[in-house]
């Protein structure tokens, strides 16, 4: 119900842009202090973090930003504190069940924490909007209908892709089971392609139409980030491996516990026998 002209997209610099190819919409990219390893690593880079909070305000001056949703991590906390300092209403997007560092400081400068999973913890914000996953109209109303052969998808993940890509190889190149088609999105990371003529095996380092994906799939292999409650959500069955280096050292596996209290999906480890289990 808004003009696309009117919306600006800020991402770090991680070619982004290629997602947002069937939209036009203005695109900025900056550099954004990013870590996998721990909060040390953001008191190093103080001068980076400052950087990139000069730019943001530059950015939110010159367009004249009226409203600022962000979807959480590094950049949260920057784009709150300037929402808050400019009287912009500001909203942040939490998809775990766990927040982390990033939207947990900057929940407590924004209006309202959009949330996926209920009961979110570790926001500071008491404003918080339970939403549930976010689907396109087009998903939801895709027709799941039975498939003659039996389907499983894989996703990795923003974190812990390689892992998971190794465990599928390990597990699927030499699989002696009834026949399978493996739909796998291994990211933009190097994969060891499946020879196998019990294994229908499909790799994808990105897939523009996701709702042609899901509605193929029996069951899904993936991480525990928030996006596992996508597939759930459409019914799919999670085998999920939880990514202990994640946004925190557990935050995967409270949202894989999620699931399998709600008899929506199964924890599993890094050992491929007992994938095939």
């Amino acid at each position: 119900g808004f003009d696309l002209d009117n919306v600006v997209i800020i991402t770090g610099k991680r070619n982004e842009k290629r997602f947002y190819k069937d939209y036009k919409v203005e695109i900025i990219e900056i550099d954004l202090v990013r870590t996998n390893s721990s909060i040390l690593h953001y008191f190093i880079n103080t001068f980076s973090i400052f950087q990139s909070l000069l730019d943001l305000n530059k950015i939110i001056k010159n367009k004249k930003i009226t409203v600022i949703l962000s979807t959480g991590s590094y950049i949260a906390p920057l784009v709150a504190l300037l929402g808050f300092r400019y009287k912009i209403p500001t909203f942040l997007q939490e998809q775990n069940i766990y927040a982390g560092l990033g939207n947990k400081i900057g929940s407590a400068f924004v209006k309202t924490v959009f949330t996926s999973f209920p009961d979110t913890k570790n926001l500071l914000n008491k404003k918080i909007k339970y939403v549930g996953p976010v689907l396109s109209k087009s998903i939801e109303e895709k027709n799941m209908s039975p498939i003659s052969d039996f389907t499983i998808g894989v996703q990795g993940g923003s974190q812990g892709s390689e892992q998971i890509n190794n465990l599928i190889f390990d597990t699927f190149n030499n699989w002696k089971g009834p026949k399978i088609n493996l739909l796998h999105i291994s990211g933009n990371l190097k994969v060891k392609p499946i020879d196998n003529e019990y294994v229908v095996y499909s790799q994808y380092e990105f897939i523009d139409n996701i709702s042609d994906y899901y509605e193929n799939l029996d069951i899904q292999i993936t991480r525990g980030g928030g996006g596992l409650l996508e597939g759930a959500s459409l019914g799919v069955v999670q085998l999920i491996l939880p990514y202990v280096y994640g946004t925190t050292s557990s935050h995967q596996n409270k949202n894989a516990m999620y699931l399998v209290e709600n008899n929506a999906g199964i924890i599993i480890n890094d050992k491929s026998n007992d994938l095939i289990k």
